[in-house]
């Protein structure tokens, strides 16, 4: 390893400022972009979105050029004039203010306290170690959050359905090891939703305090409490897939799920671009069928978790026959919602909501 001991202008550039650092260390579909919105959305708060694994071709630099450090570089007749500079503390301070440039991107270093980005690592132990060690080289002292989730819940995303519960579980103890290992801390999906203790410890350890409205408005943003628009969610059914997007499809939330007899139950809220009825709804395969619906009609167990006026009367109903393991629910004819693991659900009905 280079020398530590140049002095020289050079070590001024990007000298470590009393900010706080957060990086939130991740795989798909585990409530990180929720996380990070949560943390970003505090006003002095800047955590970024994944980039790409950048980091990692700056330690690629780092080492590549560290490895010129002894050629002789101090003289302007060799040919790695220059190199005698290539040693940790005159490249640290430099590729840490480039970090911090590229991150602030167009917020002013003065307007947050706490600065970092969430990126997905999908690698083994030693792997990871190798990124961590370098992040934390250019920014000492600063927090990781390991972020986890139920494997079984993970593998039912269209976006990793193609990897076994076995590589989650995997990722969950590697994750955990790290976490123990650097000092830092795991946030679970199922804390991060409900804004738990390890969500809060996050913004205690980095001496930040949370505004309750803000939170709450990040929640229902994130997790399908959206204002009227395009764009729909379903929040924290681990029996639902997804649900796409849809233009004539304002606001679709679930907070009951269950199955007895044959018989899938779905409770939430709707809203939708014209009335619907029982006849607008379709299932796949022809298996199964819808059974009964009611909807537009106001649901006093429902009710009390839409703290917007326009969602106080969206209560819906929906029954379901179901012989197979698995339906796929359409509205007015196109796919919305798939429901998955059926035979699994507990016999009664359960609160998947909290």
């Amino acid at each position: 390893m280079a020398s530590d001991q140049a002095s020289g202008p050079g070590v001024a550039i990007g000298a470590a400022r009393a900010k706080r650092y957060v990086f939130v260390i991740s795989y798909g579909r585990t409530g990180s972009t929720l996380l990070m919105a949560l943390l970003s959305n505090h006003p002095r708060v800047l955590v970024r979105g994944e980039n790409r694994s950048l980091f990692r071709y700056l330690q690629g630099a780092y080492d590549s050029l560290t490895a010129s450090y002894d050629k002789g570089g101090g003289k302007a007749s060799n040919s790695f004039y220059g190199a005698h500079l290539f040693q940790d503390s005159f490249l640290t301070p430099w590729l840490r203010a480039a970090a911090e440039t590229f991150l602030a991107g167009d917020r002013a270093p003065d307007t947050f306290d706490v600065l970092g980005f969430k990126e997905v690592f999908y690698h083994d132990l030693d792997t990871i170690r190798i990124d961590l060690d370098f992040i934390r080289r250019l920014f000492p002292g600063c927090l990781l959050i390991f972020n986890t989730r139920d494997p079984a819940d993970v593998a039912q995303s269209d976006f990793n359905a193609k990897w076994s519960q076995e590589r989650f579980s995997r990722l969950n103890q590697s994750y955990r090891e790290l976490a123990s290992e650097y000092g830092g801390l795991l946030a679970d999906y199922s804390d991060i939703v409900e804004f738990g203790p390890q969500t809060q410890a996050a913004f205690a350890r980095l001496e930040i305090i949370p505004d309750p409205e803000i939170v709450a408005r990040t929640l229902r943003a994130q997790q399908g409490y959206a204002p009227l628009g395009p764009r729909t969610r379903v929040s924290r059914v681990p029996y639902f897939v997804r649900v796409l997007p849809r233009e004539d499809l304002s606001f679709l939330d679930v907070c009951e799920v269950g199955a007895r007899d044959g018989v899938v139950t779905v409770r939430g809220g709707i809203l939708a671009g014209a009335d619907i009825a029982e006849d607008d709804w379709s299932v796949a395969p022809q298996e199964g069928s819808v059974v009964g619906y009611k909807g537009r009609i106001a649901s006093g167990d429902y009710s009390w978790r839409l703290t917007d006026p326009q969602f106080q009367d969206c209560g819906f109903e929906l029954t379901l026959s179901a012989t197979l393991g698995e339906l796929s629910v359409g509205l007015f004819g196109l796919p919305l919602l798939k429901i998955s693991r059926i035979s699994a659900m507990p016999r009664a009905r359960f609160d998947v909501a909290g």
